[in-house]
């Protein structure tokens, strides 16, 4: 097998800077792999950004030397920002970029000057008056040293108004409807987002409510539900304001993204994020989801705070943290909100990529074989939807217990009625009847999945005892394709890979851990070798 994995290099990437995200030393061959010719500048720029900031070793302090002659202009800018971190540094022959500089060092005094140098600089960025990699500096920068509230606040309002604010709160065509939404901060195999607005669908006939849903690119390891939906032929997003409201009119739900002019610093910054590691400050998740959240406001938002292995947060205090900054900042813009915290022990459910978790969603709203899926998984994402919606349902329209919510959204599973709502939904999308059809008919072919399947066999028997999901999931988006975005890669709608365990099984030896779904006819040996050890079997 030696035809090379396409963006493999990228993959090499991730892996270095995900060492950066705990704390640890970079090897020699890290940091070569950092400073080779095909490392993004972008990359770079965060990653000088970052070990400025930090106790650095020698091989990081020569691999900043390299870093900084390779960038002069992000040079003289942290220089001008930091004399005190960049004593080593040659002195660049170029000037520093005065706001850059300003929002580097984020120590205004005055309240209005620091709210017109954020949105001078995210402005800056958004129509490409700014380089990329000065921008990525300043995203290293806020992962080593964090943002006050007081920036925190004005960068989410900044965000939110680089482009419009469409509240649907108030439209005629939507009167007497309450707007829920539920977002995530993102894990891997997290299908509710898929799942969810077909509830939301079949409520609607007899409930007054609606959903602007709205839904984000891929993330790190994690996939996006714009990338899943993305994946089945002839779906379309409706362009925000009056085409969204006329779908929700149709079929109760619009599945909104940030195109066009609905915060258009976010679309941007959100894609830098994820090819230069810096997805794990706090304060960049806030920003991020609080601005989006400001720009398309609900009578009720419902946030899915992830924490664990395969989510961002590492762990619940963490993910409390963060979810208390967010409540904070959504609700002090006028949006009321809740949150849950949700635990990620292993993947979500079988399927890591855009097209096989749409295939995997299908199963669980009762389109397509079950049989093609472990039912416990299945089983396990309904009732996670299931809860989301009781929770909507409470504060959107508290006539009735959670329990009599979920109980009745159970009914509608199990009566076929969810799918139903999710054909009705994918129609409203611009879905052709035809393409319906066969998704209910064959979804494998229809998304494209029956190609080329590479089973991972397991080298010993025992039991899973883990899933590596961080690694797993860059493998799939960085290493076969399924996560490339502006910034990295190409992107692989039906690139994946199918588990076939879940924790806690037996496997015997030689069975499939796993399958790789791969858009390249082969794949390297070393791909194959990550994918197995990310299974851990004893």
């Amino acid at each position: 097998m030696s035809d090379a994995l396409p963006n493999a290099p990228m993959d090499d990437v991730i892996c270095c800077l995900d060492k950066l995200n705990q704390s640890a030393s970079l090897t020699a061959t890290e940091a070569a792999i950092l400073s080779r010719s095909t490392t993004a500048p972008v990359v770079k720029a965060a990653v000088l950004a970052r070990l400025l900031h930090r106790p650095a070793t020698n091989i990081e302090t020569q691999l900043c030397a390299q870093l900084a002659a390779e960038l002069p202009d992000v040079t003289a800018t942290l220089r001008s920002a930091f004399p005190e971190h960049c004593s080593a540094l040659s002195v660049p022959t170029v000037n520093p970029h005065p706001r850059v500089t300003r929002v580097l060092r984020a120590d205004w005094t005055d309240g209005a000057a620091r709210c017109a140098d954020l949105r001078a600089f995210l402005d800056d960025y958004v129509h490409e008056r700014l380089p990329s990699h000065l921008v990525a500096a300043w995203l290293g920068t806020v992962m080593e040293r964090g943002m006050s509230m007081e920036c925190l606040h004005d960068m989410t309002h900044a965000m939110k108004d680089s482009g419009r604010t469409y509240d649907y709160r108030g439209a005629a065509p939507l009167a007497g409807r309450k707007l829920v939404r539920r977002y995530p901060t993102g894990g891997l195999s997290e299908k509710a987002a898929l799942i969810l607005p077909s509830v939301l669908v079949k409520a609607a006939t007899n409930i007054p409510i609606a959903s602007n849903f709205l839904v984000a690119r891929s993330l790190g390891f994690t996939g996006g539900t714009w990338d899943k939906l993305s994946a089945i032929p002839g779906f379309r997003f409706p362009e925000p304001g009056d085409e969204s409201i006329e779908v929700m009119s149709r079929c109760g739900v619009a599945m909104t993204v940030t195109h066009g002019d609905l915060n258009p610093a976010d679309r941007k910054l959100y894609q830098l994020r994820s090819v230069t590691g810096t997805i794990e400050s706090h304060e960049l998740i806030v920003a991020s989801i609080a601005s989006k959240q400001l720009a398309v406001p609900a009578d009720h938002l419902l946030l899915d705070v992830r924490y664990g292995e395969g989510a961002f947060l590492r762990s619940e205090a963490e993910a409390r943290r963060c979810a208390d900054a967010m409540l904070s900042v959504v609700a002090e813009g006028g949006v009321p909100c809740s949150a849950h915290l949700t635990d990620t022990p292993q993947p979500n459910g079988m399927a890591i990529g855009n097209a096989l978790e749409v295939a995997e969603a299908l199963a669980t709203m009762g389109i397509g074989a079950s049989s093609d899926w472990d039912a416990r998984a299945l089983r396990e994402q309904r009732e996670l939807v299931l809860t989301f919606y009781g929770l909507l349902m409470l504060r959107a329209h508290g006539s009735a217990t959670t329990d009599a919510w979920v109980i009745e959204a159970r009914g509608w599973f199990e009566s076929g009625e969810v799918g139903l709502a999710f054909e009705t939904l994918l129609e409203a999308h611009g879905v052709r009847p035809q393409t319906i059809d066969a998704l209910r008919q064959n979804p494998f072919g229809t998304l494209g999945l029956s190609g080329v399947h590479i089973p991972v066999a397991s080298a010993r028997e025992g039991q899973l005892l883990r899933i590596d999901q961080r690694r797993l999931g860059h493998l799939v988006n960085f290493g076969l394709g399924a996560g490339g975005n502006d910034y990295g890669g190409a992107f692989r709608a039906r690139a994946g890979i199918r588990i076939g365990f879940r924790i806690g099984d037996h496997i015997n030896e030689g069975q499939p851990l796993c399958w790789i779904f791969s858009v390249e006819p082969q794949v390297t040996d070393e791909f194959i070798v990550a994918v197995k050890e990310c299974f851990i079997v004893g």
